[in-house]
């Protein structure tokens, strides 16, 4: 999305008066933001636009949403693709991997905060 405003105004538009949108997007104030930097896989993505709490309700705020809900929301995949996406060095990352294989552990699942937000928004009545 290159223009949040311009994407909630055409949502705005496709929305019945009192309709609801939910976005999910990355927290820049997460814990995983703060510690990973320049490294954290969204910004080394084909993300260009960042929020946090605050700036995403004050951009649905700015293009006329009334805000329901701004929250966190946690992220649930097996052991095996966490030590994938973890930003540890490759060997690391082997070592974990085989470890999990010994201890059958790959495919548990594991539900982390690591730096989500979402929000409601409703256009209003009026």
């Amino acid at each position: 999305m290159i223009d949040p405003g311009d994407f909630l105004k055409g949502i705005r538009r496709c929305l019945k008066k009192g309709g609801l949108v939910l976005v999910l997007t990355h927290n820049m104030d997460s814990w995983l933001s703060v510690l990973l930097g320049e490294r954290w896989d969204p910004i080394n993505t084909a993300h260009i636009t960042f929020f946090t709490k605050r700036t995403l309700e004050m951009t649905f705020l700015k293009n006329r949403f009334a805000v329901c809900s701004v929250f966190e929301t946690p992220n649930t995949f097996s052991a095996g693709h966490w030590v994938l996406r973890s930003p540890l060095p490759a060997p690391l990352k082997k070592l974990a991997g085989s470890v999990l294989s010994t201890l059958h552990l790959n495919s548990l699942r594991l539900t982390l905060r690591i730096g989500n937000i979402g929000i409601i928004g409703q256009r209003p009545f009026s």
